[in-house]
């Protein structure tokens, strides 16, 4: 069987995000497949305590910035479910080999209304030694995305959790 660049992108992805949260903090993890083979559910155990983070990766091989993301309508709606199920919720932009942007759910709602069109878009860019600019049919990001805060982003808000509960 061949591993296609789908996988492995998500696969740096994952493993970036569990490996933080294991090496660094300690925690049980568990990962799952979501309703779509672009999301998952990263379940994070520490004692008796446990909280769900939905992941949805989107994928971009275009070489230079800025990248252009696509939503379908079913995209859209396993991210809703996705966020009606865990914790917290981000969406991931792999901008072929210049790094990953993330974003959580309230941010991913500045870029694409609640109205879910048939097809809708991001647009990930940066310029050099800059973070990432992200823009949607329906707004722009409020700040930007800055290129080292991949996975700590993730980690930061499962560990708030885990520490709130």
């Amino acid at each position: 069987m061949s591993i296609n660049s789908k996988q492995k992108y998500q696969g740096y992805v994952l493993n970036a995000i569990t490996q933080s949260l294991t090496d660094e903090h300690d925690l049980f993890v568990g990962v799952r497949s979501g309703s779509d083979s672009s999301a998952f559910v990263i379940e994070c155990i520490k004692l008796d305590k446990a909280i769900n983070i939905g992941i949805f990766i989107k994928i971009s091989n275009q070489r230079r910035s800025p990248w252009r993301y696509t939503f379908l309508r079913k995209h859209q709606e396993s991210i809703e479910l996705l966020n009606g199920v865990c914790d917290a919720t981000f969406v991931i932009f792999v901008n072929d080999d210049d790094g990953v942007a993330c974003i959580d759910f309230i941010g991913l709602k500045e870029l694409l209304d609640a109205h879910f069109d048939d097809a809708e878009w991001i647009s990930v860019s940066r310029k050099p030694s800059s973070s990432y600019k992200l823009k949607g049919k329906d707004g722009n990001l409020s700040g930007l995305a800055k290129r080292i805060a991949f996975p700590d982003v993730i980690v930061n808000t499962v560990m708030e959790q885990l520490n709130a509960n």
